[in-house]
């Protein structure tokens, strides 16, 4: 198991017995969390990461789940603890999670179309908008997707990017 100090915080990845707490903070922090099942299901799978950050007790106030295929990461899922958002924690997770990976050649994602805030937070880590998914989310809201050329962008760039108007 791989660790990363962040602020006062160490990543590590998460076991099975982290899916029913990543579920709960989950549900604390998304408009449609996984359950525990689909957090045990994804820290089993072969190309999954799931990469936590935890309190000094033990229990996690921050995570990443992505997919490696082949080159690539997708980053499926984020979620930071309302009490220690604004930290840098989140930040920290993405970077960590690109630099821990050999040989990436781009990462992706999908964000809400009505969150610009978290359009801007991709944006401050390199993220570029590439391209719509109409209706993606439930409610009708479109998926914005957007990619990290590794290649142009390795971990560690604070490029500012414009982003599409959602």
């Amino acid at each position: 198991m791989s660790e990363t100090d962040l602020p006062s915080t160490t990543v590590e990845l998460a076991r099975r017995a982290d899916a029913a707490a990543l579920a709960r903070l989950a549900a604390l922090s998304l408009p449609e969390p996984w359950s525990e099942a689909g957090f045990a299901e994804e820290i089993a799978a072969p190309g999954a990461r799931v990469w936590i950050v935890r309190d000094p007790a033990g229990a996690p106030i921050a995570y990443l789940v992505a997919q490696r295929v082949l080159d690539e990461l997708q980053l499926l899922s984020l979620a930071v603890a309302e009490g220690h958002r604004r930290r840098g924690l989140g930040r920290g997770l993405v970077e960590h999670a690109l630099a821990q990976e050999d040989a990436l050649a781009a990462a992706h994602l999908e964000v809400r179309g009505n969150d610009a805030g978290a359009q801007a937070f991709y944006a401050s880590l390199c993220f570029r908008p590439v391209g719509r998914r109409t209706a993606f989310y439930p409610g009708g809201i479109d998926a914005i997707s957007m990619s990290r050329d590794l290649l142009v962008h390795p971990p560690g760039c604070s490029d500012a990017v414009e982003l599409v108007n959602p």
